[in-house]
């Protein structure tokens, strides 16, 4: 591949309020997403008024800058008039796409579209929120009209190959984090923050539940591991863009919308010179010499663990995965505390490095190089002191610090660990930067009576030209000629413009010399290329949203067209129970499940096929009323999918053995030959359009979201018929699902750990306590599963709120769902 055929993928950028969408797009942001004040998943965020909007969008577009709004959480029921209000905003505004997660928004943009008489300019973007996480869901959304997926955080390199190539084929774009911070449960499927407080993950306001502290208990109650268990470090794949580039990647987007302004100009720079570089040189030893001078720079502005992880991406160990005990900002380890003197406000800083601290504690800065309102942290497992530093000198084998208070330093003890939290250097070198502009290339051409200029630049990778002629008769020559350098001296003063001068060559033809024009000619030359550049720059944005919108209504008639499917079938009231641990399949016989209809069973469960088949053949022989559900689970990459499959396909004509699942593929029953009989709850339905898009699409049963627990729901029950009812499902007695881990906590606390793979028939205790140590004090299950190394946590009380806000009418007309009890002791009827 040469260098001008190699793909450049798109920067993307986050910012939290409009300075850091211009400051991102100073930096050289291809594109930036952001929120509108409400509807977006960072709802703490500043986020951009409805009323800055139209300005914002159309200076970003003047740099080249693509703008994306998020309106990525799913929707309450008294939320859809103002949905419908936000996307005529946008698309009067002009914004290049929306980011979505609830599926109600396809019926709104259906609508709106028909209302309007016209189809959106704008593209419609899959968030990673709704969790596209299967070849079944990729192809759902192709078939829905999704022109961009994200994919989600927890992503494989192996994986996104796969899904790179089906993406092509379906002509879906790919967008994926490329930096920041890392969700430790599977991205949209997350309930630990709203089962703990009520604060939803899935509307932007989660309260961090992973980053609190635990401790884990085995079946005997004794301690395995505490601390911040689940609080990921931060990922960074700056190393990665030659592969993104091969695979044809269109965008890398960089998490932190809550950041500060010196993180976004930091992380933009640095993937807008990895991409330009890697497309200028492709040579690897030049890219990974500039890795290497990079990363210490995106450590500083923010980091969680004193390192990056590529845990996930990468299929790393999991022992240095999670940041352990410390869950903010880590910064960058300086060595340890050796001596105080709080009388003259001194801490000393060892010089050297012990060998025994962990791959996240190597000492990457110089103390030397420290200087005045630099900020410290001197740490001690979860607690920390932060200050300004006032003065550092070295003194035999150590550094001292000056600056903290004497009632700091008195409680700080010997062994505690100094990091540097803020480079007041950096940051204003961060600052103060050059903005990233776009290169201007100049070919002028003199000849007796005229002058030629082609000027050419690139934008997004785009080449955009334009040709002037200059007629030397109808000028105010000046007496003398002016020297090239000084020609491409006044070219170049392109300071208030986006463009910078790269090259200016010029040409002599017809034994012609160098014009006598005057500065001011010149100068309006340089106005006038720049003006034509800047034109012809806007003119490609408005092809680009001409050209790109959206496809759905051209795979997907209109709604109000849409017939429910056999709605004529009436579908039996059901009491369905699922079981969430290894040992209650192992137990199953000991209950009797004779006035039971349905079992969902987890499908990491059935690894070995044998086995299981067994377990699930007695079951239907003994229970002829009995129907098994097999719960598919949160994440679906290839080696979950090839699972799958085989289950399908060994139980393809056992009719009472079908599929229980939760992706957008869920509304195209094909998928799963015909064998689909459950949406679950994590679909997230919450409104009554969602709910009707899968009533109309599927004949399948479905659960709603434990987040739709306000009187809205008995308003919307109501005016259901009863055959429409009889197919939907509340908790009852239920064990919420709070977080699926692409990761297994017990696992990291056993080198080399071969617990899962060497039992395949996965009858060893796999429940586990986790236990916050702080306020607020809850307790969960965590399951770990067989063969795939990932785990889930479970509530260990049920919530029934949602059956609270419903009328005894629709108590009767509706199904329930609960879970099996895990007390051994008490199991029996049902």
């Amino acid at each position: 591949m040469t260098p001008n055929s190699i793909f450049k993928p798109e920067v993307l950028a986050p910012a939290g309020d409009i300075r850091k969408a211009y400051l991102a797009s100073e930096a050289g942001a291809d594109a930036i997403y952001f929120g509108l004040t409400s509807l977006s998943a960072r709802s703490s965020a500043t986020n951009i008024k409805t009323q800055e909007l139209n300005q914002l969008v159309k200076d970003l577009h003047q740099q080249n800058t693509r703008c994306y709004v998020t309106l990525n959480t799913i929707l309450y029921q008294s939320e859809l008039e103002k949905a419908w209000h936000y996307l005529q905003i946008c698309e009067e505004a002009k914004v290049d796409a929306i980011i979505i997660q609830d599926l109600a928004w396809l019926r709104i943009i259906a609508a709106y579209e028909q209302q309007m008489n016209k189809k959106l300019k704008l593209e419609i973007h899959a968030s990673t929120q709704m969790n596209i996480h299967s070849n079944l869901d990729l192809i759902a959304a192709q078939k829905l009209g999704f022109d961009r997926i994200v994919f989600p955080r927890e992503i494989s390199r192996e994986q996104l190959q796969i899904w790179s190539e089906l993406c092509s084929q379906k002509n879906l774009d790919i967008e994926i984090f490329v930096h920041g911070a890392l969700c430790m449960g599977v991205s949209g499927r997350c309930q630990m923050s709203f089962a703990q407080g009520g604060r939803s993950a899935n509307r932007g306001s989660c309260a961090q539940a992973c980053r609190m502290q635990y401790k884990l208990l085995d079946s005997r109650q004794k301690l395995i591991d505490q601390g911040a268990l689940l609080s990921a470090k931060d990922q960074s794949l700056l190393i990665d863009i030659p592969l993104f580039s091969e695979l044809k990647i269109k965008s890398l987007k960089i998490e932190g919308r809550m950041k500060s302004e010196s993180y976004v100009i930091a992380t933009t720079t640095a993937f807008r010179k990895a991409v330009d570089l890697w497309a200028a040189k492709q040579d690897i030893d030049v890219f990974n010499k500039f890795i290497l001078e990079e990363e210490p720079k995106l450590l500083q502005v923010f980091n969680r663990g004193g390192s990056f992880t590529q845990k996930s991406f990468h299929r790393t160990s999991g022992q240095n995965f999670v940041s352990k005990n410390f869950v903010g900002n880590y910064g960058l380890f300086l060595g340890e505390v050796e001596h105080t003197n709080p009388a003259k406000g001194e801490i000393y800083i060892s010089d050297t490095i012990e060998t025994n601290h962990n791959s996240s504690q190597i000492k990457q800065t110089d103390l030397t190089d420290l200087r005045p309102q630099d900020q410290i942290a001197i740490r001690r497992e979860a607690k920390q002191i932060v200050a300004p530093i006032g003065k550092v000198f070295k003194k035999k084998s150590n550094y001292i610090i000056k600056g903290f208070h004497p009632k700091k330093i008195e409680q700080i003890k010997i062994g505690d660990q100094a990091f540097l939290l803020k480079d007041d250097s950096l940051e204003q070198s961060l600052q103060n930067q050059d903005k990233h502009r776009l290169p201007l290339f100049l070919k002028l051409k003199f000849d007796i009576d005229r002058i030629y200029i082609e000027a050419k630049t690139l934008a997004s990778g785009t080449e955009i030209r334009t040709d002037l002629i200059i007629l030397l008769e109808k000028l105010n020559l000046a007496p003398n000629s002016l020297s090239e350098t000084r020609w491409e001296e006044q070219l170049g003063k392109l300071g208030n413009t986006i463009f910078d001068l790269k090259t200016a060559n010029f040409l002599y033809v017809n034994k012609a010399e160098i014009p006598s024009l005057r500065v001011s000619q010149i100068n309006q030359i340089r106005r006038d290329i720049v003006e034509d550049l800047e034109e012809k720059i806007r003119t490609q944005i408005e092809k680009y949203e001409k050209t790109n919108i959206n496809r759905f209504l051209s795979t997907n008639k209109d709604h109000r067209q849409t017939k429910s499917i056999n709605q004529k079938q009436v579908v039996q009231k059901q009491n369905l129970y699922n079981i969430i641990s290894a040992e209650q399949l192992a137990d199953l016989e000991k209950i009797d499940f004779s006035k039971v209809d349905q079992l969902e069973i987890p499908m990491l469960f059935l690894s070995n096929l044998k086995s299981n088949s067994n377990i699930l053949g007695n079951l239907l022989s003994t229970y002829p009323q009995l129907e098994i559900l097999i719960r598919l689970s949160e994440i679906m990459q290839n080696e979950q999918l090839e699972l799958f499959e085989t289950l399908r396909d060994y139980y393809l004509y056992e009719s009472r053995i079908n599929f229980s699942a939760n992706g957008i593929s869920t509304l195209f029953p094909e998928l799963y030959y015909s064998k689909l009989k459950h949406i679950n709850e994590q679909a997230n339905i919450t409104n009554k359009k969602a709910l009707k898009f899968y009533l109309e699409k599927t004949t399948a049963q479905i659960t709603l979201s434990p987040e739709w627990n306000d009187p809205s729901l008995d308003k919307v029950l109501s005016k259901l018929d009863d055959i429409s009812c009889s197919r939907i499902y509340l908790p009852k007695n239920y064990l919420t699902s709070e977080m699926f881990l692409n990761y297994c906590p017990v696992g990291k606390n056993v080198p080399g750990c071969k617990k899962c793979i060497t039992n395949l028939e996965a009858n060893w205790s796999q429940t586990y306590s986790l236990e916050t140590l702080q306020v607020p004090f809850t307790n969960h299950y965590l399951i770990t599963y067989p063969i795939h190394c990932v785990s889930q946590i479970y509530t260990k009380k049920a919530n029934n709120e949602i059956l609270e806000t419903l009328s005894t009418k629709n108590k009767s007309r509706i199904n329930y769902r609960s879970t099996i009890d895990l007390d051994l002791n008490r199991r029996g009827n049902l």
